[in-house]
């Protein structure tokens, strides 16, 4: 196997016309993995996987803001009141090997008619960079990431996802644990996504749209984060609804 990279840079889009949805980046810090939006205003959140390391008390995953929150007029990230930080299991896959996440982008954040989201920036040495295709209408583009010790997991069907070119990483830590990234191709009738996550006030116009987060942890114990359309005038009026 290559040298694992340092970190990984993910987006979802279209490239005529260029249409991107956020970008996300992860890597990995000693014994813990990260996760994190490029961008700032989206309250910066941050999901942190931590392995076996004698500075922390166990090993965890937890998703919570990092930094100071901007201000409500800019806030594009929803959650429940009292909802971060918040601690979660993940949902094993096999012995010694989790699902910690999911990031969901749908087909309405590319169409003619939504707003770009912000060019995904320079890669940062030592980073890889994926641009995945925006999803079709009805469906879900889905990165699914899985922790796992020893050796890297690509699911029940690993022959399958190389041969589609679906695999993230992995990444590896000091610790011998490693983060992949599996891209799926859902149907939102068969894997709906949660209703909670879209709770958030929709736009009224396209002049009225932009793209914000949502995120939740469900019976599945690994942590959802969709990009959502919202509302800019809520956003700016401190209209926000609970998620």
């Amino acid at each position: 196997m290559a040298q694992s990279p340092t970190g990984i840079y993910v987006c979802v889009g279209t490239r005529d016309p260029v249409k991107l949805g956020f970008t996300w980046r992860m890597w990995w810090g000693r014994t813990s993995f990260y996760l994190k939006p490029r961008l700032s205003i989206l309250g910066g959140l941050k999901v942190s996987l931590h392995g076996p390391d004698p500075r922390h008390t166990k090993p965890g995953y937890k998703i919570a803001a990092d930094g100071a929150p901007p201000r409500d007029d800019q806030v594009y990230m929803e959650s429940t009141d009292g909802f971060l930080p918040c601690w979660f299991g993940g949902q094993a896959v096999r012995a010694g090997a989790d699902r910690v996440a999911r990031l969901r982008w749908t087909s309405e954040l590319f169409s003619d008619d939504f707003p770009p989201g912000p060019n995904a920036g320079r890669i940062g040495k030592g980073f890889q960079g994926s641009l995945l295709q925006a999803p079709p209408p009805g469906f879900a583009a889905d990165v699914d990431l899985f922790l796992a010790n020893y050796a890297p997991y690509y699911g029940e069907k690993e022959r399958d996802v190389f041969g589609k070119n679906a695999v993230i990483g992995p990444i590896k830590s000091a610790a011998g644990q490693y983060l992949t990234g599996i891209v799926f191709r859902r149907s939102l009738e068969e894997a709906p996504t949660p209703p909670d996550l879209l709770r958030a006030s929709p736009p009224m116009s396209p002049a009225d749209a932009v793209r914000g987060m949502a995120a939740g942890v469900y019976d599945e114990r690994f942590v959802w984060i969709c990009e959502v359309p919202m509302s800019r005038q809520a956003i700016q009026s401190g209209a926000r609804s609970a998620i």
